[in-house]
């Protein structure tokens, strides 16, 4: 399998992608190729590598800004106390 790089533009993969994000390369694919070939393809397994560093880029990026603001932390414990129910989820667990 090719090796991965991390450009500081995004990822390149071998020699043939130096882009992020080759979702145009795995759509142009899935449109040319039969199921078994799309699945079976290199392109797919090292876009989907490529996906998964750029996961993980983001969310290290994403704890780092918690980790280092207050702020941040307080609007985070905003939403999981309002619009996404924390409290009254854990209590509908602990009565079913």
């Amino acid at each position: 399998m090719p090796s991965i790089h991390r450009f500081r533009n995004g990822y390149g993969i071998g020699r043939r992608w130096a882009i992020k994000g080759s979702g145009a390369v795995v759509r142009f694919l899935g449109r040319l190729q039969t199921k078994e070939q799309f699945a079976n393809s290199p392109d797919l397994k090292m876009a989907l590598m490529a996906a998964i560093i750029e996961a993980l880029d983001a969310h290290a990026t994403m704890s780092k800004q918690a980790i280092d603001s207050q702020a941040v932390r307080d609007g985070l414990k905003d939403v999981l106390m309002g619009p996404a129910g924390l409290y009254e989820a854990l209590r509908a667990a602990k009565a079913g």
